[in-house]
């Protein structure tokens, strides 16, 4: 089975721009929903447990994650303020 990493190109609106059976790298994921590169690899680092569910592909040294994955996960990120989401 051959998988594809596709780059966003930018200037696409956040969620709206993410396409569902696409694969994204997670530097490519934090990109499209405009945040800081580093975004998905720090939330997978510090928090892990809004990754169960999520199926990661590695592709050489690239980690990466379907269109469709990166919407729960940012359906489970906890907002400041508010309950946690996953007991």
């Amino acid at each position: 089975m051959v998988y594809y990493v596709y780059k966003l190109k930018r200037g696409g609106r956040a969620i709206k721009a993410i396409i569902d059976d696409k694969l994204y790298s997670l530097t490519d994921a934090s990109k499209a929903i405009e945040k800081n590169v580093h975004y998905f690899g720090n939330l997978k680092k510090q928090r892990p447990e809004y990754f169960d569910e999520v199926e990661l592909l590695s592709i050489g040294s690239v980690v990466v994650l379907k269109g469709s994955d990166i919407k729960k996960v940012l359906k489970r990120v906890k907002k400041e303020g508010d309950p946690p989401l996953i007991k």
